[in-house]
């Protein structure tokens, strides 16, 4: 039996994405943590923001992101746009998705 793929119709608004990255200072690291001692670090994470973009953007981009191995390069084709102007008229609900481990923040671009 096969399944028919839904694939919704674009929305209303072109869409932006741009990379952002953040630091968690003093956060414990577990991995080397004993109990007599917490060490912390520094960590640093990197976030994929997906946004309405203005109507004039030109939809589509081409990103590269490693597979779950950590050395195979793919290509990931998508409707937003690299860095485009976010439209600033309006008000959007944020919505937060975390892809869990060990996936990445491409697991869902499509």
């Amino acid at each position: 039996m096969v399944e028919e793929l839904n694939v919704e119709a674009p929305g209303d608004f072109k869409v932006g994405v741009t990379t952002l990255t953040f630091t968690n200072t003093d956060q414990i690291d577990i991995v080397n943590a004993t109990a007599d001692a917490a060490p912390t670090y520094d960590r640093k994470m990197t976030v994929e923001v997906w946004y309405p973009a203005v109507a004039d953007t030109r939809p589509g981009g081409a990103y590269t992101a490693l597979l779950r191995d950590g050395v195979t390069s793919v290509t990931l084709l998508g409707q937003a746009a690299r860095d485009a102007a976010p439209l600033k008229d309006e008000t959007f609900p944020l919505v937060i998705l975390s892809h869990g481990y060990p996936g990445n923040r491409f697991l869902m671009s499509h």
